[in-house]
């Protein structure tokens, strides 16, 4: 009797086990797995989620799309992560406005770290200071001088109203004391054109944008921000090289799930999206985008969210920027 006693309690803990958080992590997950992308298809974000979804999808044993929901300065696609079931099947690669639209508009309708569970890192991602290759300025030293000596008469380009572009060029003004109009488009296409025109006299785009037309003689790049060079633009100095103290913190892409996900399923997929981005394709994919691997997950991706929540926050406050 004792010995079916035994049997029946170790089957009711077996039973419960089954029923419990190591069930759940064991069976999930059981069918497709949505990774919500806020930019369009063939832009940067979305060519970091297709590359990172082949290989998710091999690791997990099942498909792994990719979602492009533009607009809305990527709210549009935040919002549709939270109002999905919190499961771990609908999953966020974003990029540093996470941190920076409840900081920026009143009616951003979440909290980036109360909203959400940071999963992994995707990649490191800098902006470089450009000038047309028309205007005379080849040193971040002549840039200063050169706008100092025309009040009023300069514009620099940002891909956005609110975008790190926008927030640090109206930081560099505030810092150096320069007056330029800022003109905001829609993404790079116009942006880049206007720049090769001179109807804009500076911007802050990535590296990967700029390089090419760098390389061709259309624009010259002066600086980037982070505190390493550029892999492929090692002539480029950072803005602390030349001069510029502050301006080190750079920005990412990364994968986020709502914060109620369970805390297992949120480990499993922070651990397999970062074995797959390790993968040599999407090394690859990096270098030639000249992007840094992305280096943290899970704890530390959270301590740096926060560090950046903080950073942000300051550079908009003390420039009053408003959206």
């Amino acid at each position: 009797m004792k010995r079916r006693h035994a049997m029946v309690q170790l089957a009711a803990a077996s039973g419960a086990l089954l029923t419990g958080p190591w069930a759940r992590a064991a069976r999930y997950p059981d069918r497709v797995v949505r990774i919500v992308v806020p930019f369009p298809a063939g832009g940067t974000g979305d060519a970091i989620a297709r590359a990172v979804a082949r290989d998710l999808g091999a690791r997990l044993g099942q498909p792994v799309i990719v979602d492009n929901k533009p607009g809305g300065s990527t709210l549009l696609a935040t919002r549709a992560v939270l109002a999905a079931p919190h499961d771990g099947y609908t999953i966020l690669l974003t990029n540093t406005s996470l941190v920076q639209q409840p900081l920026l508009r009143t009616d951003a309708g979440y909290s980036a770290l109360r909203d959400f569970t940071p999963l992994a890192a995707a990649c490191e991602v800098p902006v470089a200071l450009a000038v047309p290759a028309a205007l005379e300025v080849r040193t971040v030293d002549e840039f200063i001088r050169y706008l100092r000596a025309h009040p009023g008469s300069t514009s620099y380009a940002s891909s956005g109203l609110g975008s790190s572009a926008h927030v640090i060029g109206e930081e560099l003004k505030r810092r150096y004391g320069l007056d330029s109009v800022h003109v905001p488009y829609q993404g790079d296409a116009g942006m880049v054109i206007d720049l090769m025109a001179n109807r804009v006299q500076w911007t802050l785009g990535t590296p990967v944008l700029l390089a090419k037309l760098a390389s061709q003689g259309k624009i010259r790049l002066l600086a980037v921000n982070g505190v390493r060079r550029v892999p492929g633009m090692a002539e480029v100095p950072t803005l602390q090289q030349a001069g510029m103290e502050g301006f080190d913190v750079i920005g990412w892409f990364g994968f986020f799930a709502p914060a109620s996900v369970p805390a297992d399923v949120a480990e499993l997929l922070g651990s397999e999206l970062t074995t797959a981005m390790q993968g040599a394709g999407y090394q690859q994919f990096l270098e030639a985008n000249m992007m840094a691997p992305g280096r943290e997950r899970g704890a530390t991706f959270l301590a740096s969210v926060k560090a950046l929540d903080q950073y942000w926050r300051r550079l908009i406050e003390l420039n009053n920027i408003r959206i």
